[in-house]
Order: structure tokens, then C-alpha cells, then sequence
């Protein structure tokens, strides 16, 4: 995202929208070098052509300027596509400067070719610029503020030059500027709703692929394959991955007598208690039911007790009894060896009495 407070506000909506959506949509003039190479060949096209069929200055000027503007932004998106979105805010910036500063020699470029009296300069100038207007609605639709002021940029000089040149009819073309400019802002509108939704239910889509809707912690699928990738990240020798395996006890219970209203606010609160009580490097997930499973990156023993103690102490105080099996990696231990360690410490914190903690093969436990 660019740093510099006009071109920020060019990029962005109306509506408040998180950072990564803003990123996605921004993506659009980086995108494709493919669109934007035929883009440059269109726009070469012209200018070349008018400078080799009218050599004079003006001509010969924007044809070494539009040139130089080209090869620079194809340039520039090479190094910003190679950084894969890692690109420093500036590269950014100096090319949607130089998408602006295209546009505003387009536009002049038109209107010279307007000024020139040759009919054909004329045709090929204006439906260029028309033909291009169209190019930047659909590839700039995520950041529409920016591809409207690209539009009026190439549009307006031409309407102005109008004003300049001996055919009266082709005034026209100013009282036919409100409505093609306002038809243009009403589709980049259109589109930009469109595209915003879009990805705004495919950010949600992937949310509910990975996360359980009840309590905001990831689902089993998500949960289990951030265990799979923590198990074979490397580590410091001191540091482990430590499993905990959380069970409510008594769930049920509340859920025969108080209802299923009553148990959906437990698991809540429960889900509330374990994001407030793990670090950041680490992990909670809801299996299903009432099974938890806490992923602690870079564990120790003690860290690993101090934990649970932390959990039950939070749940103890809102009157909610849970036991937990704890498991910390082996040397070479797979997921479902260690879940099943995990589990199996689970099985043996419930048969002592519940409302405490176990780590596996060991004797160390503790109740609530």
C-alpha cells in the first residue's frame, strides 16, 4: 500500500475495508503483464504513428515520452510481480505515478491529434483513448477513485480540444462529457461492489473452512493441520510442541438441564478463556462437542503446567470444571502418535477425579 496521503486515497474505498482486502484490491493494475504489454502496444502504436505521420515536436515529444513511461512501468511491474507483494511502498507509488502520468499524456496526445486537422489522426486518436478508457474500467475496478481520475485524464483534454479546432459538430463532444463520464463512474462503482463481495465471501469462505462459527477458534480440519506444520517447523533443542487435549466435564449435564442455549454460552466462554490464555506462536481449536486441543509452540514441562493451570484457574473462576491430557513431542513423533498420548492423559485426568491436568507418561498431575 503507498505511504503518500493522495495516492492512499486514490487506492482505497469508501467503506471501511481490513488491510488484506485493500492489498487484493490494489492488485489489480499488478497483476498482469500480459494485459498491460498490449496496453503498451496500443498506446506505442498511436503515438508512433502520429509522430512518423506528423514529425513535428509535439509529436515526436509524446512518442519519446509515452515510450519512455512504457518501458519503465513494464519495468517496474517485473520487479514488483518478483517480490511477490514484498515490493517497498515506493515502487508502488512511482508506478501508479506513472499509470497517472500515462494517462495525462494519452489524454494531451488525443488532443493534438484532435488539434492536427487530419482526419485520420483524429480516428485513430479518439477511439484509442475511448478503447483505453474501457481497458483501465476493467483492470482498475478494485481501486475505482484512481481509474476515474485516469479517465477524466485522457477524457477531458480531448473534450477541450474540441473547442480549438474549426468543425463546430464536433462540440458536441462536451455535452456528451457528463454522460460518458457519469456512466463510467456508475460501472467502476458497479464493478468495485461487485469485486469487493466477491472477495469479501471468499475471505469469509476460507474463515469457515478453517474455524468453528460457535466459538471463533479453528475447527478440527484447521487446528489439526497447524499441528501438522508446528511438528515439523524447526526448533530450539529446549523447545517442544506440547498438545493439550481440554474436556468439559459434566457438559452434558448442562446441556439436559440448562439446554442447549446454556451449553452454546459455555463453549463460548470457553473459547474465550483459551484465546486470552495462549501466546501468539501458539494455537486453539475446538474439535467437535465439547473437545478442545491447545497447540503450544516452543513448549516446556513447566510451561506446558503453567498453562494449564492458567486455563483452569480462568474457568474455575466462571464456575466451569475441565480436565486436560498433555503431550509433548518426541524425538521424530508423528501428530496421531502424539494426539493419542494426549488423549490417553485426557483418559487418566478424568478417572482421577476430574477438574485437573495430566501430562503424559509421567506421573505429574494436578487438580482443580
Amino acid at each position: 500500500m503507498p505511504n503518500q496521503r493522495l495516492l492512499r486515497w486514490l487506492v482505497t474505498s469508501r467503506d471501511p475495508l481490513d488491510e488484506n482486502l485493500l492489498r487484493q484490491l490494489l492488485a489489480g493494475p499488478f497483476s498482469s503483464r500480459g494485459s498491460m504489454f498490449v496496453g503498451a502496444l496500443n498506446s506505442l502504436l498511436i503515438s508512433w504513428t502520429c509522430a512518423l505521420l506528423h514529425p513535428t515536436p509535439l509529436f515526436i515529444g509524446w512518442m519519446i515520452l509515452d515510450t519512455l513511461i512504457w518501458i519503465t512501468r513494464l519495468l517496474l511491474l517485473h520487479c514488483i510481480q518478483l517480490m511477490e507483494g514484498l515490493a517497498p511502498p515506493r515502487l508502488s507509488e512511482v508506478s501508479l505515478l506513472l499509470g497517472l502520468l500515462w494517462t495525462a499524456t494519452l489524454g494531451l496526445g488525443t488532443a493534438a491529434c484532435v488539434l492536427s486537422g487530419d482526419v485520420v489522426l483524429q480516428v485513430l486518436g479518439c477511439t484509442s483513448a475511448v478503447a483505453m478508457n474501457g481497458a483501465i474500467t476493467m483492470r482498475n475496478q478494485g481501486i475505482p477513485r484512481y481509474a476515474f481520475l485516469q479517465i477524466l485524464l485522457t477524457d477531458i483534454p480531448m473534450k477541450l480540444a474540441t473547442l480549438f479546432q474549426p468543425e463546430p459538430m464536433l462540440r458536441l463532444f462536451l455535452l456528451q462529457a457528463p454522460l460518458y463520464l457519469t456512466a463510467n463512474w456508475m460501472l467502476l462503482d458497479r464493478l468495485n461492489r461487485t469485486l469487493v463481495r466477491a472477495l469479501m465471501a471468499e475471505v469469509d469462505s476460507r474463515w469457515h473452512a478453517t474455524h468453528d462459527s460457535l466459538t471463533g477458534l479453528y475447527n478440527r480440519a484447521g487446528i489439526l493441520a497447524l499441528l501438522e506444520g508446528a511438528l515439523y517447523r524447526p526448533r530450539s533443542e529446549s523447545g517442544r510442541v506440547a498438545v493439550f487435549y481440554i474436556d468439559l466435564d459434566d457438559f452434558k449435564g448442562v446441556n439436559d438441564s440448562q439446554g442447549h442455549a446454556a451449553g452454546d454460552r459455555l463453549l463460548q466462554a470457553c473459547g474465550e478463556v483459551l484465546t486470552l490464555s495462549v501466546r501468539q506462536s501458539d494455537f486453539a481449536g475446538r474439535l467437535g462437542g465439547d473437545e478442545f486441543l491447545l497447540v503450544m509452540q516452543d513448549a516446556t514441562e513447566d510451561g506446558a503446567r503453567d498453562l494449564a493451570r492458567r486455563i483452569l484457574g480462568r474457568l474455575v473462576s466462571q464456575g466451569t470444571s475441565v480436565s486436560i491430557g498433555i503431550a509433548l513431542q518426541r524425538a521424530m513423533e508423528d501428530s496421531p502418535t502424539l494426539l493419542a498420548r494426549a488423549d490417553q492423559a485426557l483418559y487418566t485426568t478424568k478417572l482421577a477425579g476430574k477438574g485437573g491436568f495430566r501430562l503424559a507418561d509421567t506421573c505429574a498431575s494436578a487438580v482443580g
